[in-house]
């Protein structure tokens, strides 16, 4: 949008315009313009291009450049230009002298005024060549006689000289003529004339007989006027401009910088018109304080973004010519609009508020000073208007922000409500507001209140009216100090001066107040009872007149020259003379009181008896007296020295025995007198002392023979007053005791050896013991499988008997060697009670049997929880008083029984008793018979048997676990032998444990590797795990061990320790690096004799996954095979039972001995018992069975996995329903197996074991119906 007044005012002209800036850029195009010169696109895209871009290709090529250079001068008339199209152009050219271009955003330019010339061109052709035409003319023609007078006028013309008066005519003419004598005759000429009120451009021209002047008027009243109009309103707008007290400007938005701006920039900001024209523009961002950036880029994204009529501000910090910051107050609006919509100038005013601003910033620093001071002093100030409104709060008073501006305009009812006042409180507030404000006079008051604590605070508050110059309440301002803890400390003075008298009239010293010249005004009643004289009638008389006469001038004379002339408090010890003549020691404290002037005004005194202190002194010097020659004679090392280690005493004895004279070591430093090794340490030693009290260490010295002595010494800092502190050293040779402790050490390492070599002995035993023990065990065991007649058995009996019995002392001897060492370790695992006793128990039962013995576990506690401890060691304590019970018991009873004895949440305390009617205990024999080695009787080892350490090694066990164990027993009754222990309680639940007989042939497919040098050992290895079926090699040694194991695969080795070649531990090292995975991940079990704690680890940490201690029974080593394959879970025992189920078939066991394999009780059930249902179901399970079967094995065959997966799905309901639990899981896993194509090898083992079994059950079927 381009309308303006002053564009207005040049579109009157019917002009065709263009306006350039000083740069030649085009701001300004009209419609008239673009027709004129046929330019390409509409007026409001030429904006901001230079010139060129309109002056080459199009019909401006036919004029000059509007390129003017600063220098150059605009022609002073139009001058016509014909274009490539014919038209003839005039074009005047107006600068920014003749109009203010301000209102196209330029300081400096030109407006190009083109006319299009084209008809009056072709009409003065015509009149000069075809005269006859003139007479119709529109414009005025005449021909004016040079000779005077007027020889020809058209119609226009004729009209036009009524108006014209001969005189003016008759001037005009000679006008013309002069014109010619300056130039050619023949070229016609122009001038601009007013007639009439009306504005015409005359053309003349003298005819070529030079008898007359041909005039042709035009008519430019129109244009003229519109000129003057433009200059008045361009002088209005100037006078505008230096009238108003603000900087007006406009400002180009895409340039960045002012186009336009009054010569009020001057006055605001220092800049003329030279520093503007040499800036070539400036801008706020040039004047602005880097702080104002953000403020002016959104002020100008607003801007861009205003509508047309709406006005935006601001408050702009700038920099005026000197640097010196200035406040504008900014208001602008759109100017001009390109496009239509985009904003690219904008006018604007700028007051300076510079002065307001800095009255303002000085009124709010006044403000903050004042407010700050209010805000930092310790007392509450608050102002009130007159209606008791609270106008200001300082920061004391109420420290919460929000809370104080919320409370300007509140009344003190709302803040006491606010804040939960009692309303007496607050009744009490607005009473004195009231008061003062009624009275006009200040008003003080005490504000008491209780504080979130609930202790009481006391506010001494003061309200004074402020009244205005009429004498009305203006406000009132009120101020409150905490006075609580000065209200205390009045209270305490109060008390502490009542105290003060009660504790002068009870103290010991005599307090006393006197005059400067020593008279008594005050005296306590202790002198009556130092003197015996009664205090009042002392009064008003020296008390220093029971000085004893020797010592009463020199008194006097203190009191006078230190006391009074020298104000200092002094303490004077004399002697002092009772009523009865009895002299007595005092000591005095004399203090000065002084007025404000500094003056003695009175004596204060504190007089005690000191005859009792001064005989102890007495005592203490002839006691220090004594501990000197208790020191000079004492048989310790004793010296002092100071804080740099400079010896200043020594004790006679230190010299006598290091050979020193006083003179070799007083003086001296102890860097001097200690030897190197231990001088070197002397500085440290010094820096601790500086920091602590005490020191105690070991030093070594050297006497004068050059013997090293060892001393022990502990020194002490000693402070005195007034004294440097010093060292006092006290030693004592440790020289001999240095020496036996070196004596102890040796022999303890002696023992420790001693006891290793008896561990490494014990082991040895415990090999060579074991391993015969193993082979003993082990062919009674396979030997019981064979038939026996009756003494056979017994035989058999006698030696598992006898082997049992000494292997139970080579564990008592292995368990005392472990407790010994210190390397008996005890489990902290869950356990069930119950189970624990009733498996101890159990487990002797069929000795109880043997004996015909009454064998008896009596109801334990209900505990529906798990303890936390070590139950093997448990078990191990109650199998070896049962055991003692049984053997010691020829008839009558043994009786375990159990009791809590204390329980809290977390733990529980029980007591054990086993009860027996043997031979009983010799009350001689009850204190030691927890001893080791020892027993009741001496012919008990060879009558019964064993070592007499079980009891020892119960009572050991015990004690481990902070348990304690007790016997009371009689001779031939019986004993009881009771144990008490306490466990925590398991927060842990335990799964109830069903014992299952073992099923030795579930390990009938596996193939074992046994490594073992025993012939017996491996005669009795092979003949148990052959007879489970079980595929055996054996290794002789350790390096045919490593060698088998490297050439075959097998699914578990046993492996004996003790071998030649290799052990057992370096043959699974090697095993262990073998290059296959499945040959060197083998799970291997040691086999070993050695029972010495550690022996484990090493095994565990050689690569073995597990151990057995020999010699071992059958169950033991099916249950550690089993477990370990079963934790290693890539060897499946698949199927446990085919190795059973082949055995039986094969065996052709009798069919009335066999177990049912199925159960029918599901059919049972399902019938109510009717048989007849139930053999119909057998019949149906007999006739269809074979056949799925018969398709699983084909379906393998083929490879049909999905056929098998079908096939074992369709037979798992009807196996259910007969209840064979053999095939429950195999079933499912041959399905799933199969369906997932996986563990093919399997597939076809579970698939046979399904034939096998499905045949024997069926053999049994037959039989039943």
């Amino acid at each position: 949008m381009q309308s303006t007044n002053h564009i207005h005012l040049l579109e009157k002209l019917q002009y065709a315009i263009l306006v350039t800036d000083a740069d030649g850029i085009i701001r300004y195009v009209n419609d008239r313009f673009a027709q004129l010169f046929d330019l390409p696109q509409a007026p409001d895209s030429y904006p901001g291009s230079p010139t060129e871009a309109i002056e080459k290709k199009t019909l401006l090529a036919a004029v000059p450049t509007h390129s003017i250079h600063p220098s150059q001068a605009l022609p002073s008339s139009p001058v016509a230009y014909t274009l490539q199209n014919g038209f003839v152009v005039e074009r005047e050219a107006l600068d920014a002298s003749a109009v203010d271009l301000s209102d196209f955003g330029v300081t400096a330019g030109t407006i190009w005024l083109y006319r299009d010339a084209t008809a009056r061109f072709n009409q003065q052709r015509t009149m000069l060549t075809a005269p006859e035409q003139e007479e119709e003319h529109q414009y005025p023609v005449i021909r004016l006689s040079t000779e005077g007078g007027v020889t020809y006028a058209n119609n226009a013309g004729q009209v036009l000289l009524q108006k014209v008066s001969i005189r003016r005519l008759e001037t005009f003419r000679k006008l013309l003529l002069h014109r010619l004598q300056g130039g050619s005759s023949a070229e016609p000429g122009e001038l601009e004339v007013y007639i009439a009120g009306r504005y015409y451009s005359l053309t003349y021209r003298l005819a070529q007989n030079e008898s007359y002047f041909s005039l042709h008027l035009t008519d430019v009243t129109e244009r003229r006027l519109a000129e003057q109009a433009l200059q008045e309103s361009r002088a209005m707008v100037h006078n505008i401009t230096l009238t108003v007290p603000s900087i007006i400007y406009i400002y180009d938005v895409e340039t960045d910088r002012f186009t336009y701006t009054n010569a009020h920039v001057s006055q605001v900001l220092g800049y003329e018109k030279k520093d503007l024209e040499a800036k070539a523009g400036i801008n706020f961002h040039t004047i602005a304080f880097k702080e104002e950036s953000q403020k002016l880029q959104e002020h100008l994204l607003r801007m861009k973004q205003a509508s047309h009529d709406e006005v935006l501000e601001m408050e702009l910090k700038v920099k005026n010519k000197a640097g010196e910051p200035r406040w504008l107050h900014c208001r602008e609006a759109v100017y001009q609009r390109k496009d239509g919509d985009r904003v690219s100038l904008v006018i604007g005013s700028a007051t300076d508020i510079t002065a307001q601003k800095l009255q303002s910033q000085q009124l709010a620093q006044q403000k903050n000073f004042y407010e700050s001071i209010l805000n930092t002093v310790p007392i509450d100030v608050v102002v009130f208007d007159k209606e008791l409104r609270y106008r200001y709060i300082n920061h004391t008073a109420v420290k919460d922000k929000e809370v104080r501006e919320w409370l300007i305009g509140k009344t003190t009812q709302d803040y006491g409500n606010f804040r939960g006042m009692a309303q007496q409180q607050i009744q009490n507030r607005i009473f004195y507001l009231e008061k003062a404000q009624c009275d006009k006079a200040l008003v003080e008051f005490e504000d008491h209140f209780i504080n979130k604590d609930a202790k009481e605070i006391v506010f001494l508050r003061r309200v004074c009216p402020v009244t205005d110059e009429n004498g009305q309440i203006a406000f009132l301002i009120s101020s409150g100090i905490d006075i609580t803890e000065e209200k205390r400390t009045k209270s305490r003075l109060e008390e502490s001066e009542s105290l003060h008298r009660l504790l002068s009239e009870n103290s010991k010293d005599a307090i006393g107040l006197h005059e400067p010249n020593g008279a008594s005004i005050y005296l306590s009643n202790s002198f009556e009872e130092m003197f015996g004289i009664k205090a009042n009638k002392m009064l008003g008389q020296s008390p220093f007149n029971n000085v004893h006469p020797e010592d009463r001038q020199r008194v006097t004379n203190t009191i006078s020259e230190e006391v009074v002339k020298g104000k200092a408090s002094v303490q004077v010890q004399y002697r002092g003379q009772t009523k009865n003549g009895d002299t007595i020691w005092l000591e005095t404290d004399i203090k000065p009181i002084l007025n404000n002037a500094g003056e003695v005004v009175k004596l204060q005194t504190a007089t005690r008896d000191i005859s009792q202190r001064l005989q102890t002194k007495e005592a203490l010097i002839n006691s220090e007296k004594k501990y000197r020659e208790l020191i000079k004679h004492s048989h310790a090392y004793i010296m002092s020295h100071d804080m740099q280690g400079n010896i200043l005493t020594v004790n006679p004895y230190l010299l006598e025995q290091l050979g020193f004279e006083e003179k070799d070591i007083i003086g001296r430093n102890l860097r001097q007198v200690l030897p190197d090794d231990s001088s070197s340490k002397v500085t440290d030693y010094l820096q601790r002392m500086e920091h602590e009290v005490a020191i105690e260490s070991i030093i070594h010295v050297q006497n004068r023979q050059q013997e090293r002595r060892s001393l022990l010494f502990r020194n002490y800092k000693v402070q005195e007053d007034g004294e440097p502190p010093y060292v006092i050293g006290i030693a004592q040779d440790i020289t001999a005791r240095l020496q036996l402790e070196e004596e102890l050490k040796r022999a303890k390492q002696e023992a420790e050896e001693s006891s290793r070599v008896k561990e490494l002995f014990l082991a040895n035993m415990s090999h060579e013991i074991r391993t015969p023990m193993n082979g003993i065990m082990g062919m009674a065991g396979l030997l019981e499988k064979t038939s026996l007649d009756r003494h056979q058995k017994d035989y058999l009996g006698i030696i598992r008997s006898s082997s049992e019995n000494l292997l139970v002392i080579i564990n008592d001897i292995l368990d005392m060697a472990k407790i010994e060492a210190g390397k008996m370790e005890l489990e902290q695992i869950p356990f069930s009670l119950s189970e624990t006793v009733s498996a101890s128990f159990n487990a002797l039962q069929y000795r109880a049997e043997e004996k015909e013995l009454q064998y008896v576990l009596r109801p334990m506690p209900d505990m529906h929880y798990a303890l936390l401890g070590d139950p093997y060691r448990l078990n191990q304590v109650l199998l070896n008083l049962l055991n003692n019970a049984i053997k010691f018991t020829a008839k009558g009873s043994v009786e375990l029984s159990m009791a809590i004895t204390q329980e809290t949440a977390d733990e529980v305390t029980l007591q054990f008793s086993v009860k027996d009617t043997g031979i009983g205990i010799p009350e001689t024999k009850l204190e030691s018979i927890f001893e080791e080695f020892n027993q009741a009787f001496t012919n008990t080892t060879r009558q019964y048997g064993g070592t007499g350490l079980g009891l020892n090694i119960c009572q050991r066990l015990l004690e481990m676990q902070d348990g304690r164990i007790w016997v009371t027993s009689r001779e031939n009754q019986g004993s009881t032998f009771s144990f008490e222990i306490t466990y925590p309680k398991s927060t842990e639940v335990l799964q109830s444990r069903s014992e299952e007989k073992p099923v030795f042939t579930s390990l009938s497919h596996l193939k074992l590797l046994l490594a073992e040098d025993n012939e017996v050992n491996i005669f009795l290895a092979v003949a148990i795990l052959k007879g489970w079926g079980t595929s055996v090699d054996v290794a002789t040694n350790g390096l045919q061990a490593y060698e088998l194991a490297s050439h075959n695969t097998y699914d578990l080795i046993l492996m004996d320790i003790q071998m030649p070649e290799l052990n057992g531990v370096e043959a699974t090292r090697l095993i262990r690096q073998l290059p296959n995975p499945q040959q060197a991940q083998v799970p291997i079990i040691a086999l070993t004799a050695n029972a010495i704690k550690g022996d484990a680890e090493k095994y565990l940490t050689a690569g073995m996954d597990d151990y057995l201690s020999k010699p071992f029974d059958e169950q033991t080593l099916y249950r550690k095979i089993n477990e370990l394959l079963t934790a290693r879970g890539g060897i499946v025992p698949a199927s446990p039972e085919v190795g059973l189920v082949r055995e039986k078939v094969n065996s052709h066991t009798s069919a009335h001995t066999e177990e049912p394999l199925y159960n029918l009780d599901l059919l049972h059930r399902m019938s109510r018992g009717n048989e007849a249902f139930i053999n119909k179901t057998i019949q149906v399970f007999l006739n269809t069975v074979p056949g799925h079967v018969e398709k699983l094995n084909q379906f393998y065959k083929n490879s049909d996995w999905m056929g098998v997966s079908t096939e074992a799905h369709q037979l798992k309901p009807t196996l259910e329903v007969m209840g064979i639990q053999k095939l429950h899981h195999v079933i499912r896993e041959i399905e799933q197996d199969a369906k997932e194509v996986v563990k093919a090898e399997e597939l076809e083992k579970k698939i046979r074991y399904v034939a096998e079994v499905v045949q024997l059950v069926m053999q049994q079927l037959e039989k039943r119906i």
